[in-house]
C-alpha cells in the first residue's frame, strides 16, 4: 500500500514519481510470496525487557529493573545470537535471551574509556560482532568488539536523537546513520551520515524528510526510516539516495527493525501512557497486524527493539 503524504518540493516530487508499475509488481509478488513472522524480538520499555517468540506468538518478560546495580532505567538494546546488551545508568549490561546470566556494568561508562554517561544510541552489527554507541556527557561515539573488548572513540557530535544503523558504502566504506533534528547545513531535518572507515569524522546530510527521522533500519540497500508527523515507513536507496517506496502505517513508528529475508519490518508504537503496540508490517503488500502491546512504566514510552539476525 502507498500513503500519500502532503508535502513540498522535493519531497513532493519524490512521491508522484514512484512507479506505478513498479509497485504493482511489488504487491503481485507479495501474493505469491507471503511468509510469516519469524525468529526472536525484543523491545524495551523504561523498566522492562520483553523477548517476543515470532514463530509461537509468546510475549515474555526478561527483565525489570530493581534499582539494583544501577538499574534504575532501560537506555537502549541489541542483540546477536546469545545475548541481549542493554544500556543501565553509566553502563552497558548484557544477558542470555532468557534473561538468565545478567551480567551488570559489563562495560562501565561512567567517565572511562568505554565513555562517558548514559547511552543515546546502541547498534550492533551483528555480522561483525562490534558495538556502535554514543555516551551522554562526552557526545563522543564508541566502536566496541564484543569479543576482546577493545574499544575505539570516535570524534564528539551532536546527541544523536534517531536511530543508528550501519552499512557498506559502494567503496566498502562503513557509515553510520542516523535521525537527526540538526541536520549538517540546518536547512533540512532528517537523515545524516558519517564515514567511519576515513578520518574526517564530518556528519553529512543523506536524506531530507518532512520532519525528524526517530526510527531508522536497513535491509540490503534500502534505508527504512520515517518522519515524526507522519504516519509511514520511507524506503531510501543507500546509493542513490532516491525514495523507492512509501509504506502506509498504522502508528508513527518510534523504533524498528526488519527482517528483510522474510519480508517483516516491526514498529513499536508507544503511548504516553503504559502501554504501546508492537507491529509487524509487510515490506511488500503493506498489509500490517498486532503482534503484541508491552506495558511499561506509568508515563513512559515503548521504544527500543530489536531483532536477532
Amino acid at each position: 500500500a502507498v500513503v500519500s503524504t502532503q508535502s513540498t518540493g522535493k519531497m513532493k516530487d519524490q512521491f508522484t514519481s514512484l512507479s506505478l508499475s513498479t509497485l504493482l509488481i511489488a504487491l503481485l509478488v507479495s501474493s505469491s510470496h507471503c511468509t510469516q513472522p519469524s525468529g526472536s524480538l525484543f523491545v524495551s520499555t523504561f523498566d522492562t525487557i520483553y523477548n517476543i517468540d515470532l514463530d509461537n506468538n509468546q510475549t515474555t518478560q526478561i527483565f525489570a529493573v530493581d534499582g539494583k546495580h544501577n538499574s534504575y532505567q532501560i537506555n537502549k538494546i541489541a542483540v546477536d545470537s546469545q545475548y541481549v546488551y542493554f544500556g543501565l545508568y553509566w553502563s552497558i549490561s548484557r544477558m542470555f535471551h532468557n534473561g538468565t546470566n545478567v551480567e551488570f556494568d559489563w562495560v562501565n561508562t561512567n567517565n572511562t574509556k568505554y565513555g562517558n554517561g548514559l547511552l543515546t544510541a546502541l547498534y550492533l552489527d551483528q555480522t561483525e560482532g562490534v558495538l556502535y554507541y554514543q555516551t551522554q556527557q562526552d557526545l563522543s561515539l564508541y566502536i566496541l568488539d564484543v569479543k576482546t573488548k577493545e574499544v575505539i572513540k570516535y570524534g564528539n557530535f551532536d546527541q544523536i536523537n534517531g536511530q543508528l544503523v550501519l552499512y557498506n558504502g559502494a567503496q566498502n566504506d562503513k557509515f553510520l546513520i542516523w535521525g537527526s533534528d540538526k541536520n549538517a547545513d540546518n536547512n533540512c531535518n532528517g537523515l545524516v551520515s558519517l564515514n567511519i572507515s576515513s578520518n574526517t569524522q564530518t556528519v553529512t546530510n543523506f536524506y531530507c524528510m518532512p520532519s525528524f527521522s526517530k526510527a531508522t533500519t536497513i535491509y540490503n540497500n534500502t534505508i527504512l526510516t520515517s518522519s515524526s508527523n507522519l504516519f509511514a515507513v520511507f524506503e531510501v536507496d543507500v546509493f542513490t539516495k532516491k525514495l523507492q517506496n512509501v509504506l502506509q502505517a498504522p502508528v508513527i513508528p518510534c523504533n524498528m527493525d526488519v527482517d528483510g529475508v522474510n519480508g517483516w519490518v516491526y514498529v513499536t508504537s508507544p503511548e504516553n501512557g503504559s502501554e504501546g503496540e508492537v507491529i509487524a508490517l509487510n515490506i511488500l503488500s503493506g498489509s500490517y497486524f498486532v503482534l503484541t502491546s508491552i506495558f511499561g512504566k506509568q508515563g513512559y514510552t515503548v521504544c527500543s527493539i530489536a531483532l536477532v539476525k
